[in-house]
């Protein structure tokens, strides 16, 4: 037979089990009856603007430690941005290194490793750059830039609507000097034919700098990948 206390205890134990079951159960009770909070729509993010700097070692920049030099506009820039410390190129040079920041594939795979200007491994239609998304996703795309690795590069053009590069000449790696098309069709503007015929290495950065404000200024109203 069970003793009194016994009988006791085990009745308390049923009556905190039986609280601790309903109020379990109030509780999910009045959690169902939450209504979930409305989603913050995201704000539409209109304007995306890619800038390489090419052969620019992270630790020549003062937002690395650099004190030797200044480069207020940039330092201005990481003070207000995020600032990777460890971020790392997957190749040491332009072509596959470029071509890995609009595909997100490594050289390995995207295989334009070629140092032969004029020689470059044609990416698979199937394969998208980051300005064919772009451009789907209902923004122009247009690209501005001066390097001989991807000027004429049917790779990095893929996908602009817009495309002027520099230098228009190169030498290719038999001595030969070839010429390059590099405005695409119905995307030339007044600004960029000036800059066809006034850039040479001397005075890249002036030039682009302008075409690219002049370029912003005409497009700030529209959607754009630049």
């Amino acid at each position: 037979m069970m003793s009194s206390g016994f009988k006791r205890r085990t009745i308390l134990t049923a009556l905190f089990l039986g609280v601790v079951l309903f109020t379990t159960l109030i509780c999910l009770r009045k959690k169902s009856e939450v209504q979930p909070a409305a989603e913050t729509p995201r704000p539409e993010i209109k304007h995306v603007v890619l800038l390489t700097i090419d052969t620019l070692r992270a630790d020549a920049l003062p937002a690395y430690g650099n004190t030797r030099i200044e480069t207020p506009h940039l330092s201005d820039l990481c003070k207000k941005s995020i600032l990777f410390e460890r971020a790392q190129a997957t190749s040491p040079w332009t072509r596959p290194s470029i071509l890995s920041i609009l595909t997100g594939l490594p050289p390995s795979i995207h295989g334009a490793t070629s140092k032969a200007i004029e020689i470059e491994a044609v990416l698979p239609d199937a394969v998208p750059t980051l300005a064919t998304l772009m451009r789907k996703a209902g923004y122009r795309t247009a690209g501005i830039g001066y390097n001989p690795f991807l000027s004429f590069s049917p790779n990095m053009k893929r996908g602009f609507q817009e495309y002027y590069f520099f230098p228009l000449k190169i030498m290719e790696s038999d001595g030969t000097v070839t010429t390059f098309e590099t405005f695409e069709p119905g995307g030339e503007f007044e600004e960029a034919m000036v800059a066809k015929t006034a850039i040479n290495d001397s005075c890249s950065t002036t030039v682009l700098t302008e075409l690219t404000k002049k370029w912003l200024a005409r497009h700030s109203d529209e959607k754009f990948f630049l």
